[in-house]
């Protein structure tokens, strides 16, 4: 059952579709990472999208950030650190950072929205 502004009641069945975005720490932009996946989902909520809305995070993501992702109505799924298997390669951290800049830059919002959806 979806309440005000698409928040998922409490002992709501789950829906048949889902958003769901992976965070996980090791990066230089892991704030970064954090603020685009809220924006994200409080985006989707504020849309009413039919959907549940999912975070997959690791272990070692803060549980400040987990929680606050929880206060929005996210689901927030804990799943055991990974080793990344191309954390020898030369190029390792160069492709993070443009990993990152394609992730946060294909959220359509200006950093005017993000300040205020933060408030």
């Amino acid at each position: 059952m979806v309440g005000a502004e698409g928040e998922v009641a409490v002992g709501a069945a789950p829906r048949r579709h889902a958003y769901a975005a992976m965070m996980y720490m090791g990066t230089p932009r892991d704030y970064e990472f954090y603020v685009a996946t809220r924006v994200m989902m409080g985006s989707l909520r504020r849309l009413s999208a039919n959907a549940d809305r999912v975070v997959i995070a690791s272990l070692d993501v803060p549980p400040r950030w987990a929680q606050a992702l929880k206060d929005d109505g996210v689901k927030v799924v804990s799943v055991e650190n990974l080793k990344n298997p191309y954390e020898k390669q030369e190029n390792f951290n160069m492709r993070f950072n443009v990993v990152s800049f394609v992730l946060s830059s294909s959220i359509p919002v200006s950093s005017i929205q993000a300040s205020l959806y933060f408030r």
